[in-house]
């Protein structure tokens, strides 16, 4: 009785668990984050001097670490050194630990020298403040510094220009200090104007604005000149006039209608003017383009202001001919395969926010629907549970009944019969242990013993206790046999969370592929909240045909959404795909640094290899004309470098030929290992036979090392004297 008790106190309170675990998901839990606030003194200083800006971080919370992007005017500050601070050039950096006056608050200090008089300002551009959990801690207030810089005595009030030029176009009328307006035209193919101004002092500052994104129509253009007190001030206005026939740079470049050669990423295209088999794009314009000093017949989308991408016809490398997309705004010189959007018909506002509360709607009731039915389930089988307890209780009491009866009829145990072993044993198996006691069980079997001459009497209880069992039993032998899972082609998906701005997507696959649809591989790219299907690149990779390298130029700091459907590659050997999704978000401009070879010395067909700490190929660009080799997007670290002059040019080292006579192509290493950190651009000069051959590669990269070198002839010499 004591243990039927016990067990139907557990099944309340498995019932109650239960019954709270549905409930809480209802409940509201509040949990408040983090905060916390930057500040900076407001410091003044006279132009010429050194002076300290101070910022504090104060969080709510203990706070860990900090990583801050701030933002000032070159032209009148210059940055010398700071708390954990890098960068310069009107950007910096301030990253890690530096706490003081408490756990929760974190102080920096940055160090300045004043340029010219004036006010400027410090601000944050973006932040990332975590707390001692390494939490990300939201940043509710966020100021900047003042910086106000009065004149060194006796400083010039002079606010005149010297001189005044701009391209495209000739000012009118010519350039006179006393004259402060002027006006030029220019073609509609002109979007920016520059601007030259010289100051009659030279410690006068210029600040020009308005000469970019210019609009058809006039457009003002002001150079705004402060003198060395930071007071007296001037301002130069240039109306510029952008219209069909303007004065623009038709003379330094090549006319329309001309087939010209382009290089892009080591990748070279032909781009020519369409010819009357090419459709005009759906909502773009036909307009003429110039690039490279080349003028050629594009399109533009006809709903933008300022224009960022145009369409282009061209030929690739594979004589292959088709519309392109090309990058109008950005240095990097972008080119990818153009194809038109297949969603034309846009969703308005009204109707998405129709759909968006349906499926809010469907959602809930979803939700609702499933937690009743858990609940649902959960109390059936605790009923259940029970059930059985109390059936199994019941049973048990009418044996005990039974069995007092009997000794009271009898007054004390009856005589045994000896009765033969395969009867006991029957008899045994018929009989139902107590699983609760083991003395009540070997009572039962003496009680089963005692009554095998008068059968009429169990047979009504056997009877009973077949029906309980046969009530109770819950055998699964009819239950059909589950299907076996699904064998999926294996693969290994190669993208990264986050993504470098060079990087590119990878399938690896374990067998070699039969078949695959291209339509069943898709792209996506968040735009505001949206995500919106965008073209890309793959190929078989040439060497492993198992593996196959997805493209696209990303963009830095935008999400990406990279899927495949199911069945979308088919294996030699009868397998298919399962369904691939990842998302993945490119990394930011900040995170990287640039680096300039000015290369000296090398042949014309030369290429510089770019290698890591363990002498291994990071990247590989050729050596230009002018002898520079720029390397773009690089990871803060350690580098090596190595030219190679490729005689033959086919962009790798080629060890020669003894019967030929022909020597191995010669290798030079640039003598040192260069460490450089993010945000910075720097140019290294490379003479390559400035230091003996064999003295060109470092000691790092040396699989045998000076060292261990001397310690080896050290080790022969004591032989020999053995």
């Amino acid at each position: 009785m004591i243990m039927i008790k016990r067990i139907k106190q557990g099944a309340a309170a498995l019932l109650l668990m239960c019954v709270m675990t549905v409930l809480l998901p209802w409940c509201g839990i509040t949990a408040f984050a983090a905060t916390a606030r930057i500040a900076f003194s407001d410091p003044s200083a006279a132009a010429g001097s050194e002076f300290t800006v101070r910022m504090k971080i104060t969080g709510s919370e203990p706070l860990s670490t900090a990583d801050v992007m701030l933002s000032y005017d070159a032209a009148s500050l210059e940055f010398i050194e700071g708390t954990n601070t890098d960068g310069g050039n009107g950007a910096l950096r301030v990253h890690g630990d530096a706490g003081a006056g408490g756990a929760s608050t974190l102080a920096y200090e940055l160090k300045f020298k004043a340029l010219t008089a004036g006010t400027s300002q410090i601000t944050v551009k973006e932040q990332e403040v975590y707390d001692a959990n390494s939490k990300l801690v939201t940043v509710d207030q966020q100021g900047q510094s003042k910086v106000t810089v009065t004149a060194e005595e006796g400083a010039s009030d002079n606010a005149s220009l010297k001189s005044l030029k701009v391209s495209p176009g000739t000012l009118s009328p010519e350039f006179s200090a006393d004259v402060d307006t002027y006006s030029v035209k220019v073609g509609t193919d002109v979007d920016q104007l520059i601007v030259s101004a010289e100051t009659a002092d030279s410690k006068a500052a210029t600040q020009v604005s308005g000469a970019e994104g210019l609009q058809m129509g006039e457009n003002r253009v002001t150079v705004k000149v402060t003198a060395q007190d930071g007071q007296t001030s001037k301002e130069y206005v240039i109306v510029v006039t952008k219209e069909e026939g303007g004065a623009s740079a038709d003379s330094q470049t090549s006319s329309a209608n001309e087939a010209f050669e382009m290089h892009v990423s080591r990748r070279s295209f032909t781009v020519m003017e369409p010819d009357d088999t090419v459709e005009v794009p759906e909502g773009l314009v036909s307009t003429t383009i110039t690039i490279d000093d080349h003028k050629v017949t594009g399109w533009v989308w006809g709903d933008e202001a300022e224009h960022e991408y145009c369409v282009i016809y061209a030929m690739n490398e594979d004589g292959e001919k088709g519309l392109y997309r090309y990058d109008l705004k950005s240095s990097e010189r972008t080119i990818q395969r153009y194809f038109a959007d297949s969603s034309s018909t846009a969703v308005s506002a009204e109707t998405y926010e129709l759909l968006a509360g349906q499926y809010d709607s469907l959602r809930k009731d979803y939700n609702l629907f499933r937690t009743l039915l858990i609940t649902v389930i959960v109390i059936a089988l605790v009923l259940v549970v029970l059930l059985i307890v109390s059936l199994t209780g019941k049973k048990d009491r009418g044996r005990r009944e039974r069995i007092s009866e009997r000794k009271d009829e009898t007054g004390s145990r009856p005589q045994k019969e000896e009765a033969p072993l395969h009867s006991r044993k029957e008899e045994r198996e018929k009989l139902i242990p107590d699983p609760f006691e083991e003395e009540e069980a070997e009572e039962m079997e003496y009680i089963v013993e005692e009554d095998q001459g008068d059968t009429s009497e169990e047979e009504p209880a056997s009877k009973e206790e077949d029906d309980f069992f046969d009530t109770i039993d819950l055998s699964f032998e009819d239950e059909e046999e589950e299907p076996e899972p699904t064998k999926f082609l294996p693969v290994k998906v190669n993208v990264p969370s986050s993504m470098d701005v060079y990087g590119y997507i990878s399938l690896d696959f374990e067998e070699p592929i039969a078949s695959f649809d291209s339509a069943a591989i898709h792209l996506r790219q968040k735009v505001d909240t949206l995500w919106k299907d965008i073209p890309f690149e793959f190929e078989q990779d040439s060497i492993n045909l198992k593996k196959f390298n997805f493209y696209y130029d990303w963009e830095p700091t935008l999400e990406y959404e990279f899927s495949v459907d199911s069945t979308a590659f088919h294996g030699i050997y009868g397998l298919f795909t399962d369904k691939i999704k990842q998302g993945f978000k490119v990394r930011s401009e900040d995170e990287y640094f640039t680096l300039h070879f000015n290369v000296s010395g090398a042949d014309s067909l030369a290429f510089v290899e770019l290698l890591d700490a363990q002498d291994k190929v990071v990247r590989k660009r050729r050596v230009e004309e002018d002898g520079m080799v720029d390397f773009y997007f690089l990871n803060p670290g350690k580098y090596a470098a190595r030219l190679i002059n490729d005689r033959n040019g086919n962009g790798e080292w080629d060890t020669g030929d003894f019967e030929k006579g022909i020597q191995p192509e010669e290798v030079f290493y640039y003598p040192t290992i260069l460490e450089y950190k993010a945000l910075w651009d720097v140019t290294q000069p490379w003479d390559i036979h400035a230091t003996p051959v064999d003295k060109q590669k470092p000691d790092e990269l040396k699989k045998q090392k000076p060292d261990e070198d001397k310690k080896k002839k050290e080790r022969n010499n004591q032989n020999r004297r053995r």
